[in-house]
């Protein structure tokens, strides 16, 4: 991977679609995949198609869906970018390990492609999914899947948490202590960016 671009709400907040274009305008951008296993509908949820759009806007030819509970890695070798949509975390890790999605992060960090982690696209690049269920209030996930083994692909040695707000700071410092573990906060109007460079917020 080139660059790994951590999110709550994907591209739909305007700033910072604006900053991740400016990212990806001169990426090669023939074909991007959207995996679809966390979301309800699949890729008919309307969260999915909206980021189908965002994706030809930005200049993608070709948007893919791939949904792991029925399909491997075959249509995201290829591809320029890789965008996670969001939904259960659980589920999405059962999953992507089920694929090998982690080893193949791991294998291709040589290449041009970016990572847009959606809400528990993002979560599953930390160290553990467990943080799904623990915290975010009203976006907390259950255990639909009775994932046992909650380690994530941990490429991002933090638990990582989206939709985070101000009024959570008490109940994700108690999480911190009791894990002894550093959580890594996103706001909706916030992303992190991961590349050579380390962890840098876009905002």
């Amino acid at each position: 991977m080139k660059r790994y671009i951590l999110t709550s709400t994907g591209l739909s907040d305007p700033k910072l679609n604006k900053e991740i274009a400016k990212l990806l305008e001169t990426d090669p951008k023939e074909k991007a995949v959207i995996i679809t296993t966390a979301a309800e509908e699949k890729d008919h949820s309307k969260y999915v198609q909206v980021a189908k759009e965002q994706l030809i806007k930005l200049g993608y030819k070709t948007v893919l869906f791939v949904d792991f509970e029925n399909e491997g890695l075959e249509k995201i070798i290829d591809a320029d970018l890789i965008y996670v949509a969001g939904g259960n975390t659980f589920k999405l890790m059962k999953f992507a390990r089920m694929r090998k999605f982690g080893s193949l992060l791991r294998l291709d960090l040589s290449s041009t492609k970016t990572y847009i982690g959606v809400s528990a696209g993002s979560i599953i690049l930390g160290n553990s999914v467990e943080i799904a269920g623990a915290l975010g209030g009203d976006y907390r996930d259950s255990n639909e899947v009775e994932l046992k083994d909650l380690t994530a692909i941990r490429l991002v040695m933090r638990d990582i948490y989206p939709h985070y707000t101000p009024d959570q700071e008490q109940e994700t410092q108690k999480y911190e202590e009791q894990k002894n573990i550093e959580v890594l906060r996103i706001a909706d109007d916030q992303a992190m960016l991961y590349d050579s460079n380390g962890l840098t917020y876009l905002e």
